[in-house]
Formats: C-alpha cells, sequence, structure tokens
C-alpha cells in the first residue's frame, strides 16, 4: 500500500469520525447543562439533605464531570489527529509537485 493510500485511508477514518463529532458537541453540551441543573439543585437541597445523600448527590455530579472529561478529551484526540492528517496530505502534496 501506498503512502498515498494510506492518507486516504486514514482520510476516509477521520471523515467517519468527523460525522460523530457533532453528535458529541450536542451531548457534551447537553451534560454540562445536566451537570449545572443537578449542581443548582442540590446547593438548594444541601441543609435538607442527610449525610448519605449528599454523598450520593456529590457521587452523580462527579460522574457526569468524568463523562463530560471524557469527550474533551476525545475532542481534543480528533483535533490530534485531524492537524496529523492535514500535515501528512500537505507533504504527500509537496512531494508530488
Amino acid at each position: 500500500m501506498s503512502a498515498l493510500e494510506v492518507s486516504l485511508f486514514h482520510g476516509i477514518a477521520l471523515y467517519k469520525s468527523l460525522s460523530y463529532y457533532d453528535v458529541g458537541v450536542f451531548l457534551c453540551i447537553e451534560l454540562l447543562k445536566q451537570i449545572d441543573k443537578m449542581a443548582d439543585d442540590y446547593l438548594v437541597q444541601v441543609r435538607g439533605m442527610s449525610g448519605e445523600q449528599r454523598k450520593e448527590q456529590l457521587n452523580n455530579i462527579q460522574k457526569l464531570f468524568n463523562q463530560s472529561k471524557k469527550f474533551g478529551d476525545d475532542k481534543v484526540q480528533l483535533a490530534l489527529q485531524t492537524y496529523e492528517m492535514v500535515r501528512c496530505c500537505r507533504l504527500l502534496l509537496y512531494s508530488f509537485a
């Protein structure tokens, strides 16, 4: 397989992942809205909660933050892959010129 074919293969894979990128951005925004609502609810209700309820609610918020962080990490990886693909394509184009 030539370098150009490998680059095209990676480009197709990247294109497929870009279609999922839009969904990921939407999910991340919705997740952050959910975290905000849960945090606001927690602050309003914290005085009436038992210690166990507080701990459970904070754990739920922490799980959502971890999920949001995973979405962010995925976006960074996609950006790095996009950069590498563009860099490789530019190098290939310059080598044929």
